[in-house]
């Protein structure tokens, strides 16, 4: 399974999943959220859900969308919008402008070509959490 086009979500009984998300549609009214792992098909939360990056962090743990990273001496929530991923601080603000597809979100694959960004290296992000399980990390920065 390539790690671009993982996901992970958390079943109802609160356990995380990974797998390939879809959306089966049961009826016209109601829809079951579902990944297909490698041992079986769950029904998960769908604000659980997020995309794996396709990077991994200091300790070689894949990332995805809601997780939260310490970049430098701040933390920052892993998030997607219009196409690219970005660090949202605890107010919504995104990091300096690191390029990307236009003015609002920025990607953050350049962190990882130029490998620096001021004094902070991108392989030194590490997952401290997701804003699931650990939402009031951010609030501790």
């Amino acid at each position: 399974m390539t790690d671009r086009f993982l996901c992970r979500g958390k079943r109802l009984d609160g356990e995380w999943v990974h797998g390939h998300y879809y959306i089966d549609l049961i009826s016209k009214q109601h829809k079951q959220h579902t990944i297909q792992g490698t041992r079986g098909f769950w029904t998960v939360d769908p604000v659980t859900v997020g995309q794996c990056i396709g990077l991994r962090d200091k300790n070689g743990t894949l990332i995805f969308e809601g997780d939260i990273v310490t970049f430098g001496q701040r933390k920052y929530q892993i998030h997607f919008e219009v196409g690219s991923f970005a660090l949202l601080d605890k107010d919504g603000g995104m990091i300096s402008k690191i390029g990307g597809h236009n003015d609002y979100c920025y990607s953050l694959m350049p962190l990882y070509d130029d490998c620096c960004w001021e004094d902070d290296c991108a392989f030194d992000l590490e997952i401290i959490g997701n804003i699931h399980d650990n939402g009031d990390l951010l609030e501790s920065t």
